[in-house]
């Protein structure tokens, strides 16, 4: 019997137990019928291997009964056998010491004759030792007992009651008790004991069922465990299943899955299957609450392989999937960003480069043009090439647009009134089928935005839900309103850094068109991915940069078949201050006077840059570098009234240029251009005082304008210290 279920926890020490009853009572019967004492006297040697063990292998059985296994090292085991061990090899060798027994005689009992001795001082240490050993297991089996569930209990008893009745027959008969029969009882006894094993066995499955320890485990689970018979009927299920099925244990035993789990489809649909999967998540939320539970499902079997029902175990991993979902939302916005980022240096060097090749074409046009009478039949020609060149150069700004860091004019803007303004252009960007709603609240805040960019955001968004609609019916509703945007609203949008909790003007842009999968809308912000034909795919990538640059935030929602909807998030304008705008005159106020120093590393610019300079009247002094022009600086610093200042430059950047000159001259009027756009240029300089910035390709009246403005803000101080220094008077 234990051998069949010698894979079960205590079986393999119930074997070693079984065979040392065996043992001891076949050699308990031969030392009965045998007739020469020394005879008698080897069978009772043989008899000690069974009582030394004996105590060992069935303290080793209850450690392992009770789930305590890992106290039984094998070099512990090898320690509590030292005695026994040592009591068997002095018992094969007493007639050399007789510290086990003297004076061996026949005791004859019924017919039958036993080997009588008087025993020696090992004999009683080793008695005593063996006595303290079932006691140890004996106190385990019944604390655990205390603590099982009835079925256990059962088990634990008939293995306590098989324990003291060897073990009370063996003090007896040691202490010669009176009233006791000659013949020791202890084979017979010790065989009845396992009888009553055999009864824990067959009777209540002792080898078959958990044992008392698993039972704690199984109750204490955080886990929920519910076992199915055949018959698909819960036959077992722990409190964290009770717990999560809102049932009662009492109430749940007995009752078909199909009921007990009734409000759980998600979980009793794969229990059901044909072929139940090992391990699935289910979701089992609500709409307002998610919720998420792994249903793991193994087949119960019998030895002949008969299936005897189902464990199911629940376990509740809403957190991790939770955590898993908020980590996967912030890899995927820093991956957006990186891929943002490296198009904005991409855009950013090509805009750079891009707008110096159209500074050096739209001065020497502009050079041309002023040089030709203006009657003259090639001016159509040249205003012809400065109209591409300034197409050429809002080409490099959508560029910059695309990555974040275009050229913006922040303004305080009324959105409400912005939209109104564009009803008609917004309407004749969708087909005729397709209605535009507008729903506009009366309480939208201003905003502080680039005008041109929001009115091209707008134009983005409305024309792709119309391309979403297609030729067929539909509609776009376009709403405006004021929101109190909080974390848990912020959270799933793309942001521009992290933005705080405030009121927000949103925008809102829902289609009735053919909607998207997830797969499109995790990549629809992406530069270049597009769902359209070829040559397309900056449109919403685009939507996101001007957003981003306005501190703002944009989201999509979408399913398909359902439409989509897009949401814009911008700061009102109380909650991000204006950034200051480097004022540039469009028109000379005076007649051009001075000495202006260029440095600019590009010939073409710096040359044109002087023409062009000249023809205004300005004497004009040229640097080819950052060192170059300040050794020319610190030449002609008294004569020189301003500086026109690159600023990527070779050997010396602008920016290491700027504070060479302040040291020089800190009253130095000094224009910086650039192929960068503004933002950027501006914000290596935060700090500094600049007197202008001008944004390449520029046209030479705009740079001369703005030197004639600053020039007259320097010049008359000036002159008027010297004229002081001199020893006159200031002038009225």
């Amino acid at each position: 019997m234990a051998w069949k279920r010698r894979t079960q926890r205590c079986a393999p020490s119930l074997l070693v137990l079984v065979s040392l009853v065996a043992l001891l009572a076949a050699a308990s019967a031969l030392e009965a019928i045998v007739p020469r004492i020394e005879c008698k006297e080897f069978w009772v040697n043989i008899q000690y291997l069974g009582y030394q063990l004996i105590p060992i292998a069935y303290l080793t059985m209850v450690f392992q009964y009770v789930g305590f296994q890992r106290w039984l090292a094998p070099s512990r085991i090898l320690l509590i056998s030292a005695v026994p061990l040592i009591t068997v090899i002095l018992a094969w060798t007493n007639d050399y010491h007789l510290l086990m027994r003297r004076d061996l005689f026949i005791e004859p009992a019924e017919g039958l004759g036993f080997l009588g001795k008087t025993y020696g001082p090992w004999f009683s240490l080793a008695s005593v030792y063996s006595y303290l050993i079932t006691l140890c297991g004996l106190t385990l089996l019944t604390w655990a007992s205390r603590r099982a569930a009835s079925v256990y209990r059962r088990q634990a008893l008939l293995l306590i009651i098989g324990t003291v009745l060897p073990l009370a027959w063996s003090l007896a008969y040691v202490l010669r008790l009176p009233l006791l029969p000659p013949i020791d009882f202890m084979p017979p006894i010790t065989a009845l004991s396992l009888l009553l094993i055999a009864l824990a066995v067959l009777r209540f499955r002792l080898l078959e069922i958990v044992p008392v320890a698993c039972h704690q485990v199984v109750q204490a689970m955080e886990d929920g465990l519910l076992v199915l018979d055949d018959e698909r009927q819960v036959a077992a299920i722990n409190p964290a299943a009770a717990r999560m099925l809102s049932v009662t244990p009492s109430a749940a035993v007995g009752e078909p899955a199909t009921q007990i789990l009734e409000a759980f489809p998600q979980v009793l649909a794969p229990i059901l299957a044909e072929t139940p999967p090992n391990s699935i998540v289910v979701s089992v939320g609500t709409p307002d609450r998610a919720a998420y539970w792994e249903v793991r499902i193994s087949e119960l079997r019998s030895e002949r392989g008969h299936p005897l029902g189902q464990a199911v175990i629940l376990r509740d991993v809403t957190e991790q999937k939770q955590g898993e979902k908020a980590r996967r939302a912030i890899e995927a916005r820093m991956l957006q960003a990186q891929k943002l980022e490296s198009l904005g240096v991409m855009a950013g060097g090509i805009a750079h480069d891009f707008n110096n090749l159209l500074q050096v074409i739209l001065s020497n046009t502009d050079l041309i043009r002023i040089a030709l009478p203006e009657d003259h039949s090639t001016q159509k020609l040249l205003r012809g090439i400065i109209r591409s060149t300034e197409r050429a150069a809002s080409l490099a700004s959508q560029m910059l647009a695309y990555s974040g860091k275009g050229r913006f004019t922040l303004e305080q803007l009324d959105p409400a009134r912005l939209v109104s303004g564009m009803a008609d252009l917004l309407r004749s960007l969708a087909p005729k089928k397709v209605a535009l709603a507008l729903e506009i609240s009366t309480d939208i805040p201003s905003i502080h935005a680039d005008a041109a960019q929001i009115r091209q955001l707008f134009v983005s968004l409305v024309s792709n839900a119309a391309e979403a609609i297609g030729e067929r019916e539909g509609t776009i509703t376009l709403r405006l309103a004021q929101v109190h945007a909080t974390r848990q609203l912020l959270a799933p949008l793309h942001q521009s850094g992290e933005l705080p909790e405030g009121n927000y003007v949103q925008l809102t842009i829902t289609d009735d068109g053919c909607g998207m999968d997830e797969a499109t809308q995790a990549r629809v912000f992406e530069p270049f991915f597009t769902t359209k034909f070829t040559g397309r795919g900056l449109g919403l990538a685009a939507a996101l940069g001007i957003v981003h640059a306005h501190r703002g935030a944009i989201g999509i929602k979408s399913a398909p078949g359902r439409g989509t909807t897009v949401t814009v998030l911008i700061p009102g304008a109380g909650a991000s201050p204006p950034v200051q705008e480097v004022g540039i005159p469009l028109l000379c106020e005076r007649q051009a006077s001075g000495t202006i120093l260029v440095i600019d590393d590009e010939a073409g610019i710096r040359d044109t840059a002087m023409m062009a300079l000249r023809s205004y009247g300005y004497r004009v002094l040229a640097a080819s570098d950052g060192l170059e022009g300040i050794d020319l600086f610190r030449e002609h610093q008294n004569e020189i009234d301003a500086v026109v200042l690159d600023l990527a430059m070779p050997r010396m950047s602008g920016e290491e240029v700027v504070p060479a000159l302040r040291g020089l001259r800190s009253d130095v009027p000094i224009i910086l251009t650039s192929g960068y756009p503004e933002e950027e240029a501006l914000r290596r300089f935060a700090g500094r005082d600049l007197s202008g910035f001008l944004q390449k390709p520029y046209r030479p009246h705009l740079l001369a304008a703005q030197l004639d403005t600053l020039i007259a803000r320097t010049i008359r101080p000036r002159e008027a210290v010297a004229h002081i220094n001199e020893g006159g008077k200031p002038h009225e």
